[in-house]
């Protein structure tokens, strides 16, 4: 019996990231773990053709993917948080091919952009880890992962796009709003989110009370770089409010996630992290921009 088939997932990973002789035993458990996700999220497993959706069928559709998707979610969370250069084409074959066998279908549009689901549950996971960390190269990986024309409507595409654009097509449906808890909230994908990840990313980094800042700061940082990508394709600045943006409504109040990234980059200009890893183009004055016209964006929202 391989040593391997006594442990978790979890200790594998573990044991295989700080060790280059485990490169390739790496990759490879990827690979099988990304086909697994692939094969139990099929539409003949998920079937996309009903259109009436009860709150009832939707949650437990988010359950059964929560739990299929935790081993590769695992998997994602330890790159991010503890992988090296090495690691990033691993990362990056998460990221695409944990997409890339989705093409267009009819069917009803919660079950179809749902589909996109465990893909924005590793882009949260990784998202999060990397940020805790500090690895804003591993973030930058996660989020500028590109995938070929076949599979995102003719043309390369950064998976960032992808995702958040499937995300906001659900959103509009107000689906989660149905769900029981969550009627009041202005934000309930991001509320259901926040919740619905913590115990994973809790139990893999002991983030404890810095959860909340941590997970509202890469929301924060998500709507960013999705302004900054989407204004090079469309001539405006816009990305998904999350929790943080509930909070900013207060613009008095300059403690929020948003104004803490704000007061970070101008205080360390072309030095911040972000930038040195090349996001907004590795430009300050690209990110201030594009900050600048979010920040007007999210101060024009209604939320009251």
């Amino acid at each position: 019996m391989n040593d391997d088939d006594t442990k978790s997932i979890i200790e594998i990973v573990k044991e295989y990231i700080p060790d280059p002789r485990y490169r390739i035993r790496l990759d490879d458990l990827v690979t099988r773990e990304i086909r697994k996700l692939l094969t139990e999220t099929s539409d003949e497993i998920f079937p996309v053709q009903t259109t009436d959706v009860t709150t009832e069928e939707f949650v437990e559709r988010l359950n059964q993917y929560e739990y299929i998707i935790q081993d590769i979610q695992s998997t994602t969370i330890l790159l991010s948080h503890l992988g090296t250069e090495e690691h990033r084409p691993v990362l990056r074959k998460i990221m695409a091919r944990g997409i890339d066998e989705k093409s267009a279908s009819s069917g009803g549009v919660i079950w179809l952009t749902l589909r996109y689901y465990p893909s924005l549950l590793l882009l949260y996971s990784g998202g999060i880890s990397a940020i805790f960390s500090g690895n804003y190269e591993n973030l930058f990986t996660i989020f500028n992962t590109t995938i070929g024309p076949k599979y995102s409507g003719g043309r390369e595409r950064e998976i960032i796009k992808i995702v958040v654009r499937a995300a906001l097509e659900l959103e509009r449906t107000e689906i989660f709003k149905t769900l029981p808890g969550y009627e009041r909230f202005y934000v309930p994908k991001s509320e259901y989110l926040y919740k619905a990840l913590q115990p994973i990313l809790d139990d893999l980094l002991f983030l404890g009370n810095s959860y909340e800042s941590i997970f509202d700061r890469f929301e924060a940082f998500l709507s960013l770089v999705y302004a900054d990508l989407d204004s090079d394709e469309k001539d405006r600045v816009w990305g998904p409010p999350g929790r943080f943006a509930y909070k900013h409504r207060d613009r008095g109040n300059e403690s929020g996630p948003f104004f803490e990234l704000l007061r970070e980059a101008k205080t360390q200009d072309k030095n911040w992290p972000p930038l040195k890893a090349g996001f907004f183009r590795g430009s300050y004055e690209r990110f201030q921009e594009i900050s600048a016209n979010y920040e007007q964006l999210i101060g024009r929202l209604n939320w009251f």
